[in-house]
C-alpha cells in the first residue's frame, strides 16, 4: 500500500512540474478574445481596423470544464475566404511588406509530444492542422535555431471530442527557449467558409523523469529498439495497464492491454517509422512514454 501511494505521488509532482501552457483549457477570455492565445480577430481589429468578425469564440461545453474555443473560416469579402488561426504567443501586422509577424511564448521542456481534444466539420474538402515549432536564439549565429518543427493534418468530421497526440522529432540538441503553437480551421488554398475547428485541453507531455537534457529512468524498458518484427515490454509492478501505440500522425494504431511483468508484443503489421507509445495504470493515468523505431 505504501508503494502504491508513493507512486502515485510521484506521477501527481511529474503532472504539475511539467511546463504547461497557460489558458490550455480556454475557460478565460477577455473581450471575447482567449487570454494567453491570439486568433485574427484581435489582428483585424488592432492592426487593420476591421472588426466583427468571429474567426475565433468561446463555446460550450467543452470537453473538460465549461468551455473550449472554436475556430471557423469565413469570407473577408469575395473573393477572399479565410481560414481561422489560433496562436499561442502575438501576431502583428504590417502593411509595409512585412505581413504577419509571430512572436511565440517562452517555453524550456521538451516535451515528447504534445495533445488536444477536437470536433472538426470541414467544408469543401477543407483540412485543418496544427504546427508546434521549438526555437533557441543562437548567441553565435545571432539568429534563432529550430529545434523540432511538426505539423500534423486533420482531414475528417469528427463530432465528438476526440483526443489527438502529435509526436514531436527534434533535429538538434539543446533545449528550446521559445514556443510557437498554431491551429488552423483550414488550408491556405481553396479555402471554404464555415470549414469548423473546436480546440480544448492543450497538453505537453514531457515523460515522467525527463526534464531537459536528463535520461528517463526507466519505470518500463522497450527492446529491441529498433526493431523490425516485435518489441520486449517489461514494466513495474504487479497491476495490468495499457500500452498504447501512436503513429507519427498522432493516432492510435495499437492498444495492448499488459498484464504480465514481461510481454513481447508483434509488430509485424507496422510500417517502418518512428512511434509513440504510452503507458497507463489501472486509472489511466501515464507511468511512462517513449518512442519506437520500426525499421522495415
Amino acid at each position: 500500500m505504501v508503494k502504491k501511494i508513493f507512486f502515485a505521488f510521484i506521477c501527481i509532482q511529474f503532472s504539475l512540474n511539467a511546463q504547461q501552457l497557460p489558458n490550455a483549457g480556454f475557460e478565460n477570455f477577455t473581450n471575447d478574445n482567449p487570454d494567453n492565445w491570439q486568433g485574427y480577430d484581435t489582428l483585424l481589429t488592432v492592426y487593420m481596423g476591421i472588426s466583427g468578425t468571429s474567426f475565433d469564440s468561446q463555446v460550450s461545453p467543452g470537453h473538460t470544464g465549461s468551455y473550449a474555443i472554436q475556430l471557423r473560416s469565413q469570407n473577408m469579402g469575395a473573393p477572399y475566404n479565410t481560414h481561422a488561426a489560433l496562436f499561442n504567443g502575438t501576431m502583428t501586422f504590417a502593411w509595409s511588406g512585412v505581413g504577419i509577424k509571430y512572436k511565440g511564448r517562452p517555453y524550456t521542456d521538451l516535451p515528447s509530444s504534445y495533445s488536444f481534444y477536437y470536433k472538426y466539420s470541414p467544408v469543401g474538402g477543407d483540412v485543418a492542422s496544427t504546427n508546434a515549432i521549438f526555437t533557441k536564439w543562437n548567441t553565435l549565429t545571432g539568429i534563432r535555431d529550430t529545434l523540432c518543427d511538426t505539423t500534423v493534418f486533420i482531414y475528417d468530421t469528427v463530432s465528438v471530442f476526440t483526443q489527438m497526440i502529435v509526436p514531436l522529432t527534434y533535429t538538434m540538441p539543446g533545449n528550446p527557449d521559445t514556443l510557437m503553437l498554431f491551429f488552423h480551421s483550414g488550408g491556405y488554398s481553396n479555402i471554404h467558409i464555415n470549414s469548423t475547428l473546436i480546440i480544448d485541453d492543450v497538453y505537453m507531455d514531457v515523460p515522467v523523469g525527463l526534464k531537459g537534457n536528463e535520461t528517463e529512468q526507466g519505470k518500463s524498458i522497450v527492446f529491441p529498439n529498433p526493431t523490425s518484427d516485435e518489441i520486449t515490454l517489461q514494466v513495474q509492478g504487479n497491476e495490468p495497464c495499457d500500452l498504447i501505440i501512436y503513429n507519427n500522425a498522432g493516432f492510435i494504431v495499437g492498444r495492448f492491454l499488459v498484464t504480465n511483468t514481461t510481454e513481447q508484443i508483434s509488430l509485424k503489421e507496422y510500417s517502418g517509422g518512428i512511434y509513440l507509445y504510452r503507458i497507463l495504470d489501472k486509472n489511466k493515468m501515464q507511468t511512462d512514454s517513449g518512442k519506437i523505431t520500426v525499421i522495415k
